[in-house]
């Protein structure tokens, strides 16, 4: 398998340069796509106006990778098959719906927080 990886990619190193500047490729045109999305959500009224769209992007295609790349503890937690047939997706909809609808924070922390790590207002950057 060595001899593979040599001929083809030099080295093992290149190989994993190779494939971490792939898939960073890859989640950079997956934070642009979602940067539209929610900015289109924004304009319909169905998505609230961030202070940090870009950002909130990153945030919410992350925790996404995540969730997919932990699908067999979706599965086993929630009986949601997010792979497969989607089976039970209603056990993770609802419950990711209430977080994103609802939010899980009381009232106040993020202006608490915003406060605490000293963060400019945006446009004053």
């Amino acid at each position: 398998m060595d001899v593979v990886i040599v001929h083809h990619s030099g080295s093992k190193r290149a190989l994993r340069t190779a494939c971490d500047d792939h898939v960073a490729a890859l989640i950079d045109e997956l934070v642009d796509d979602a940067v539209e999305y929610l900015a289109e959500g924004e304009r319909s009224g169905l998505v609230r106006p961030s202070e940090r769209p870009r950002q909130r992007a990153v945030v919410l295609v992350l925790w996404s990778l995540g969730l997919l790349t932990l699908h067999e503890h979706v599965r086993r937690h929630l009986d949601a098959d997010l792979v497969g047939d989607a089976g039970g997706l209603d056990n993770y909809l609802l419950p990711a719906a209430e977080v994103l609808d609802h939010g899980v924070l009381a009232d106040g922390v993020y202006e608490q927080m915003r406060e605490a790590f000293g963060a400019v207002e945006v446009g004053d950057e």
